[in-house]
């Protein structure tokens, strides 16, 4: 049966073998500690739960699987197995009998059967956001723990990749101990790193660890290359060896003392001296390390793909629309959770089922080998669905809750055509606005005006007439939002006036856009920027003598592969090289929009660049219509230009670190640093990019015509696509620079809904929680999954050790520092609203609330 899923094996195979090649110890014989080594064998199974396979299939090789498991654990009293995913496990824990049932909550207890990680799925780590990847855990692990009596306390991430800096602390924080992984060390730390090791977080969690340098498959009857490359990277002194033993879709048939005579005997083939076998699970073995007192070395990397065997960089453009939607749906939710919340201590019932069920589409999504794109096209086709599904219950939630606060806001001096902008993020910010307002013929004219009665500057995007020269129908506008209230809204009006609206007209391009923050220039035959200016320092921030600022890139592929395998063939086609059919502008006191449209890859390429005067970033729109599909990845390149040199800055689940240059994934921006200035791309969903001394490349997609194994026509990416990414510049440092602020702010759109005149307690402008001390964000406030409580989580965005002061202007008493499953670990002060605690540098605090009768 494993015979089917080879591929995976024979490449894990070849990275245990190839020894120097790898960055492995260079050593011809492998010395034993005196007495030789105890070799810790756990049998496994990892079962993917869509890839080249939709569930349905997988549910019935989980049952198989683990009922061949469970015969195993009967026959062979010294045997021992370890599974994760609560959506494995489940649909083989419902058909048991009461007799299987009970015999499997006996040897979890007695130590013979592991449920590992507690999540509902291996999820894919990189993409999706840290308050996401919690929901894994709080979906996944209390149904595990009570239904099948285990304690979970071990990460089994073995096959996905992108480990990076904060999974030290998502991992405790979920009341995990021990860490297992394969991906991905990089090939100049490959001959360093040896296991078990400790790893050290960016808020300074430490959890203990292994690399699986040997692979997570295991051939069944040579385990020699695999025992041989674990041991090469055994920590010194160490006398205790983890061997995992299975593949994919691995079926267990081997009993305890076959595996203990092929260990042996591989032990004799490599030259090492094997004092014992032991058959059981890695918690065992963490737990023998532990008692031994063996010192382990710590580690503060950012364990991430390198190019190295099966090179996973690939998957960070594939499948575009999916990772869009993620982003969409992760922050639809968590905003219409805010807000629900809110409603809540307004009298509005709270969405709690829908919300879950909401979230465990999005969960199920997150699979390792679906989101980062390595699927057919029937899980393409279900995964899109959930996402919609999701993004629809969000936006419900969130409007429902938006009007039923919008009831309790005094308009009653707000005319005829009154409208609410809301702020779903924790800090008030200045952001563009998108309204459609409905005139019904009522007028020919309007202006916006603030809460004070003061006019707002905004663009007429259209204005709709059913006749020619008659009063508006309705309107679409754009206008700058200052400040707007954190978690919280202001209210804008609009007011009929005389004259005629007309939306501004298009001109020819001018030679030099100017706006309040930033200077370009468009190379008129290439349409690509060939100067960018920051104009508060004055300083160039491009090098154009190879690339274009904004030029779109396609690198051509060799025979690529849907698992991510990368072969440029050193070929690029450059939107540069193709003439731009038109080139314009619109400029008013809002500021510059810039669009440029042309043929390319075979279809349109529309660039559109927004200047807004109050906004310090540029926005890029790149609209591809009519693509057929290509071998190859498409990039967009910002060649940096720094004094001196720079370094390599990503945001990673909350946290920012610096990387070596290379392909790696970006929560919401990537960029780079010089001695004394910064320039980032901000992302909205396609996290992937290219980095080589200043040179940035931000991936827009990847496409594969001649997929491989498995039937996935959508991975050529024929059709047409939409991306929107901006680059902001900022002097000094990243921390305390704004950059967090604008690129979660692009991230959250400011949204508007309509209200009437009417009386109500609230004010026109109003914030329901504000951070008044420490740069704290928060990322969730939402109804605790058991009992009437709240839940508010958030983390420190600037690397910084530093006291916190919250007030919420909602009715809480009493307040708790809770896990991230929510059990309330310690009391915290509330006193009139106010919550005062410490924060570590990037460190997530989760409080459970209780609130006022």
């Amino acid at each position: 049966m494993t015979n089917s899923f080879s591929r995976r094996r024979f490449l894990g195979y070849a990275a245990a073998g190839m020894g120097v090649l790898c960055g492995e110890p260079d050593v011809s014989s492998l010395s034993s500690p005196p007495g030789g080594y105890t070799i810790y064998v756990t049998p496994h199974s990892h079962i993917d739960i869509e890839w080249y396979w939709t569930y349905d299939k997988t549910q019935i090789l989980a049952i198989r699987i683990l009922r061949q498991a469970l015969e195993m654990l009967k026959s062979d009293p010294h045997y021992a197995f370890t599974q994760d995913q609560m959506t494995a496990l489940k649909p083989f824990w419902d058909g048991l009998s009461e007799a299987d049932r009970d015999f499997l909550r006996r040897i979890i207890q007695e130590g013979r059967f592991e449920v590992a990680t507690g999540t509902v799925l291996q999820p894919d780590i990189a993409e999706p956001d840290y308050e996401s990847l919690t929901r894994q855990f709080l979906l996944g692990k209390p149904w595990l723990e009570s239904t099948l009596g285990a304690n979970v306390v071990t990460s089994w991430n073995i096959d996905t990749y992108g480990h990076t800096l904060q999974m030290p602390q998502l991992s405790r924080q979920a009341g995990l101990r021990y860490f297992v992984f394969m991906r991905d060390v990089l090939p100049s730390l490959q001959a360093s790193v040896r296991s078990p090791f400790y790893w050290q977080g960016a808020d300074g969690t430490r959890i203990l660890a292994y690399w699986l340098s040997g692979t997570y498959g295991v051939n069944p009857q040579n385990p020699a290359p695999a025992l041989k490359t674990f041991i090469q990277h055994n920590t010194d002194g160490n006398d205790k060896v983890m061997l995992l033993w299975g593949d994919d879709l691995y079926f267990p048939n081997q009993p305890s003392g076959e595996m203990e005579n092929l260990v042996r005997k591989a032990g004799t083939e490599i030259g090492v001296q094997i004092k014992s076998v032991i058959v059981t699970t890695p918690r065992r073995y963490f737990e023998d390390i532990q008692k031994s007192g063996i010192r382990l070395p710590t580690y503060t990397y950012d364990f991430n793909p390198p190019l190295f065997i099966e090179d996973l960089r690939g998957l960070y453009g594939e499948s575009p629309a999916g990772k869009i939607a993620e982003r969409h749906s992760e922050e639809t939710l968590e905003s219409a959770e805010k807000f629900s919340s809110v409603a809540s201590f307004y009298g509005q019932s709270y969405p709690k089922e829908a919300f879950r069920t909401a979230w465990w589409n999005v969960l199920f999504n997150q699979d390792h080998d679906v989101l980062p794109g390595s699927h057919i096209d029937a899980v393409e086709t279900e995964m899109m669905s959930r996402y919609h599904g999701a993004i629809q219950t969000g936006r419900a939630a969130l409007a429902r809750s938006m009007y039923g606060l919008s009831r309790q806001i005094n308009t009653s001096r707000a005319g005829d055509y009154p409208f609410l902008v809301s702020n779903a993020l924790s800090f008030a910010r200045t952001e563009l606005v998108r309204y459609e307002p409905l005139f019904k013929e009522a007028a020919e004219n309007f202006r916006i005006l603030d809460p004070d009665g003061k006019p707002v500057i905004f663009r007429l995007v259209d204005a709709s007439r059913w006749e020619k020269n008659g009063p508006l129908s309705m309107g679409v506008v754009e206008f700058v939002a200052p400040r707007i209230p954190s978690m919280g809204y202001r209210l804008y009006r609009i007011e009929g006036m005389g004259g005629t609206a007309r939306a501004p007209q298009w001109r020819t391009l001018s030679e030099e856009i100017s706006g309040n923050h930033y200077r370009l220039r468009l190379d008129p035959e290439r349409g690509i920027i060939s100067s960018l200016v920051d104009r508060r320092s004055g300083k160039e921030l491009l090098s154009t003598e190879k690339y274009g600022g904004n030029e779109l890139v396609f690198e051509e592929e060799h025979d690529p592969d849907n698992e991510g395998p990368i072969h440029f063939t050193g070929k690029e086609i450059r939107c540069g090289e193709f003439r731009p059919d038109s080139m314009a502008e619109l400029t008013d006191d809002l500021g510059t929009t810039i669009r440029i449209e042309r043929p390319f890859l075979g279809g349109r390429l529309l660039q559109q660049i927004d200047l807004y005067n109050e906004i310090p970033r540029i926005d890029f729109v790149a609209k591809l219509a009519g693509f057929p599909g290509h071998d190859g990845m498409l990039m967009v390149a910002f060649p940096l230009r720094f004094s001196g040199n720079s370094n390599n800055i990503y945001e990673t689940n909350n946290t920012v670190t610096q990387r070596p240059d290379g392909i790696y994934y970006a929560q919401t921006f990537a960029g780079a640093e010089g001695v004394d200035r910064g320039v980032a791309i901000l992302n909205r969903g396609m996290g992937g990019y290219q980095t080589q001394r200043g040179l940035v490349k931000h991936i827009l997609l990847r496409s594969i015509t001649n997929f491989k194994g498995y039937y996935c026509p959508t991975a050529a990416q024929a059709g047409s696509h939409t991306f929107e990414y901006s680059l902001y510049s900022y002097e000094g440092g990243w921390a305390g620079s704004g950059l967090i602020a604008q690129a979660h702010s692009i991230n959250s759109p400011l949204r508007a809904m309509a209200t009437d005149s009417h009386h109500g307690s609230l004010a026109p402008e109003h914030s329901f929680l504000t951070v008044e001390a420490g740069s704290f964000e928060v990322t969730a406030l939402k109804k605790a999954e058991d009992g009437d409580g709240f839940i508010l989580r958030g983390y420190e965005t600037e690397g910084k050790s530093e006291p916190v002061r919250l007030r919420l202007r909602v009715a809480v008493n009493r307040g708790w520092v809770a896990s991230l499953l929510e059990q309330a670990l310690r009391p915290v002060s509330v006193q009139d609203g106010v919550i005062e605690f410490r924060c570590r540098p990037f460190e997530f605090v989760t409080l459970r609330l209780s609130a006022s009768s």
